[in-house]
């Protein structure tokens, strides 16, 4: 995707009320002759015309991969759009490379504790917490 351009491609076959995990690998175009070829790079992607993801590269960056996720509301068949912003100006691209689509799987379901069990949760905060359940002995 060079510039303010953009790629699109329809896709069918895909289920209501679905996650999926949009996986692929980009790059920076190598620098060459021009106007501001050392600055970024932005771009983003677009599902039926709305943004799901953007994103900037720094100058000459070599492939990476990347992957999101995204919900399908309903309907069956949907556009996929990368587009270039180029807001930084200059002669830049973004290089798309092994795009996959696939159903995230979903989370698996909580156990069960016995009455008995010690249960533990870890807090995003690094801080644990210990729950005992008691019971006639």
């Amino acid at each position: 995707v060079q510039e303010g351009g953009q790629i699109s491609q329809t896709i069918a076959g895909f289920e209501d009320d679905t996650r999926y995990t949009l996986t692929y690998f980009d790059a920076r175009r190598p620098s060459n002759v021009g106007v501001n070829d050392e600055a970024s790079y932005n771009y983003r992607i677009l599902l039926d015309g709305v943004e799901i993801e953007s994103l900037t590269l720094s100058a000459d960056q070599d492939f990476v991969q990347r992957s999101l996720e995204f919900v399908i509301g309903s309907g069956f068949t949907h556009t996929l759009t990368f587009q270039g912003l180029n807001s930084f100006g200059g002669n830049n691209s973004v290089l798309i490379d092994a795009l996959e689509i696939s159903v995230t799987p979903p989370a698996p379901e909580p156990t069960t504790a016995p009455v008995a069990a010690r249960i533990s949760v870890r807090v995003h905060l690094g801080v644990s917490i210990v729950c005992r359940a008691h019971g006639p002995a």
